[in-house]
């Protein structure tokens, strides 16, 4: 799982649900291309350098006339897509890691336990 910057969101009118073809960066991974019905929520204008979750490490998925290269995460709530998205802005390519609470705040104090529990860290 990485993090990427959307760089142009399109219709994809050739889908069976209403979606966009998305171009996303994922920096020293290069370019990826995906579709994503989030068209309810989220308009094409206001997508572009929105930074976003992805699986990029499954095989490309051929969607009517166009191939997905990555999955974006999302939250459904009340039958709506909802795109998960850093809190801050990260280097595109960025791995994304689950880590407990415990472990975040020794990181984020600086703790000098830091490279015992690195190891911890679960990366996707």
């Amino acid at each position: 799982m990485r993090a990427g910057t959307i760089i142009k969101a399109e219709d994809f009118p050739e889908a069976k649900n209403p979606a966009y073809k998305l171009l996303i960066d994922f920096g020293e991974f290069g370019m990826k291309k995906s579709s994503a019905q989030i068209t309810k929520l989220y308009k094409k204008k206001k997508l572009t350098g929105k930074q976003v979750i992805c699986v990029t490490n499954f095989a490309p998925k051929q969607i009517a006339n166009f191939v997905s290269e990555f999955w974006s995460w999302v939250v459904l709530e009340k039958k709506e897509v909802v795109l998960l998205q850093p809190d801050k802005t990260v280097k595109n390519g960025c791995r994304i890691a689950l880590v407990n609470n415990f472990l975040v705040s020794f990181f984020q104090a600086g703790s000098t336990i830091q490279r015992k529990i690195k190891s911890s860290y679960r990366c996707f």
